[in-house]
């Protein structure tokens, strides 16, 4: 699966020209909301830059950092946290959300998934 495919990929697929596979990323930040109950999750990917660039953003990055936003939650697990994570990620029927890294998993079933972003920026330079 791409990221590509997900629901609300407009903006994603004007700045990538080919298909993001749905792989391992940098979890920044995992926010609960009881209403919805929904869950936002924002990340960078790891191994993808934008290739089609919006003309308003400087060519001068280094990150790509996107959201999921999980709407209709209706199951979920998660243990660990660190300063550092790194994920793997799966997306199934657009309903079930698994990631998991050294010492940190997430679980979650919802109703509606929604990719948002992404932006970019530039880091340690």
């Amino acid at each position: 699966m791409f990221w590509n495919e997900l629901e609300g990929a407009y903006l994603f697929n004007k700045v990538f020209s080919k298909p993001i596979s749905i792989d391992k990323v940098d979890l920044f930040s995992v926010k609960i909301e009881r209403d919805g109950p929904s869950v936002l999750i924002e990340f960078d990917l790891l191994e993808a830059l934008p290739d089609n660039p919006l003309p308003r953003w400087q060519s001068n990055y280094n990150k790509c950092r996107c959201g999921l936003i999980c709407a209709g939650v209706k199951t979920m697990q998660i243990s660990g946290i660190a300063t550092n994570m790194e994920v793997d990620v799966s997306i199934q029927d657009n309903s079930k959300l698994i990631m998991k890294g050294l010492g940190f998993s997430l679980e979650l079933e919802c109703i509606y998934m929604h990719l948002s972003g992404p932006s970019v920026y530039l880091i340690g330079q």
